[in-house]
């Protein structure tokens, strides 16, 4: 009989210590997901920093833009962007610094 009792009492040790791994496993994925999901977002957006002098600025005031299509940032893939010329090409860019930034 004792024998008995020692088995059901390991199997209810070992019931219990599953259970018991299962609930901690569930409450360490509901604390840690949030963690982990923040830290994504931040790891995701990109800080470019633009100095205050070194860099002008060429408005293009001649450029159609009424039917570009609209970018989201979650939605971009720089690669897939079309690349508008500057009214006159790239050439005016050279021949025209535009505005100094200081």
């Amino acid at each position: 009989m004792a024998n008995g009792t020692s088995s059901i009492a390991s199997t209810l040790i070992i019931k219990l210590s599953i259970y018991l791994k299962g609930q901690f496993m569930r409450w360490s994925i509901l604390l840690i997901c949030p963690f982990l999901f923040i830290s994504s977002i931040l790891r995701s957006q990109e800080i470019i920093e633009i100095p205050d002098t070194g860099w002008s600025l060429w408005p293009d005031t001649a450029a159609s833009w009424e039917e570009d299509e609209l970018f989201l940032p979650e939605h971009v893939n720089l690669s897939e962007l079309p690349v508008n010329l500057p009214t006159g090409g790239w050439q005016v860019l050279r021949e025209n610094p535009g505005k100094i930034i200081t």
